[in-house]
């Protein structure tokens, strides 16, 4: 079942529908780390491989310098300070920010925890152009979406909003009401490409499902070897939660997410594995869960109401369940 609710333009009201684009925020991160994976054995590169064997990059540490991989900025272990609000530079993007790295300060040491880093993935999209010699977007395109036939989904840093059909992003602000968020603030916001600039629909995310419950197979089609597939689920790091007073879950059954591999976090719902993955953008927010070993999937695009950046009623959105 596919299906849109609510409005995808306040002002005209016109409505959702099961076509229409959603900014999918940090879902996109699974589609970068996927992409660089498929590129990596044509450029005799490997996950594990120093970045320093295969370009010019300066960190602030000599470990950094010596030992960084894709793996490691794919998986948030490099220990340096987010920086997320960097992006609000008009100088800083996804080709230059190698050059603001060594700058960075270090929150925790190499590979010793987990710190959720936009910027890395923005560097991996960065590597992504130069080892394609392509722009992220058509790279993006040409190793994943057109295959899948995943035709509709965009991006933010290229579409024209006014032209697509796309749910506006809007943020609710007390003493003005809703008011939408510029296209050109989410274009830039979206300049780090891999880390959440991706706008796709229900029924293109059911393609990019399929193809990852079939471990690379879609229709018949193999687009990518299983291996390859099963290396990017495999676990690299251990999100550790700081709550240090037991508090009573949300949902009174089991469910974990304490482990994170490519661009997905990894755990168990009743006894079942899961993989999952949450976004949250200016005007977006997306959640994906799948159950590899039933090959179910759920996942849910929305357009959140959101006061002063608290939680609060979803607005519009898309549901997708299995048949």
């Amino acid at each position: 079942m596919a299906k849109g609710f609510g409005y995808k333009n306040l002002e005209t009201k016109e409505k959702v529908d099961e076509k229409t684009l959603f900014g999918i925020a940090s879902l996109t991160k699974a589609f970068a780390a996927t992409t660089l994976a498929k590129i990596l054995p044509e450029n005799n590169i490997t996950l594990t491989t120093p970045l320093s064997e295969f370009m010019n990059i300066t960190f602030p540490s000599k470990q950094l310098n010596a030992y960084a991989t894709l793996e490691d900025l794919l998986s948030h272990r490099t220990g340096l300070v987010k920086n997320n609000y960097l992006r609000l530079n008009q100088k800083f993007t996804r080709r230059t920010l190698h050059k603001f790295l060594k700058d960075f300060g270090i929150l925790q040491d190499f590979r010793t925890g987990f710190i959720y880093n936009n910027v890395m993935y923005g560097l991996a999209s960065f590597i992504t152009e130069l080892l394609t010699n392509n722009t992220w977007e058509d790279a993006v395109r040409e190793q994943l979406l057109w295959p899948l036939g995943m035709n509709e989904t965009t991006f933010s840093t290229i579409a024209d909003f006014d032209s697509l059909n796309i749910a506006y992003p809007y943020l609710n602000f007390q003493s003005k009401g809703f008011q939408r968020i510029s296209p050109n603030f989410t274009k830039k916001w979206g300049e780090l490409g891999g880390s959440g600039a991706m706008l796709s629909n229900a029924l293109d995310m059911t393609r990019w499902m399929r193809f990852l419950l079939n471990k690379g197979e879609l229709d018949g089609k193999r687009i990518m070897n299983s291996k390859t597939v099963d290396d990017i689920f495999k676990a690299r790091n251990y999100p550790i939660s700081r709550t240090t007073t037991f508090i009573r879950p949300n949902t009174p059954i089991t469910i974990s997410n304490d482990l994170y591999s490519l661009g997905w976090r990894k755990g168990y719902l009743r006894g079942f594995p899961i993989l999952t993955h949450t976004g949250s953008t200016w005007g977006y927010k997306a959640m994906l869960t799948l159950f590899p070993v039933q090959k179910l999937e759920f996942k849910t695009l929305s357009l959140p109401r959101l006061e002063h950046r608290i939680r609060a009623p979803v607005k519009n959105m898309q549901l997708l369940l299995p048949s």
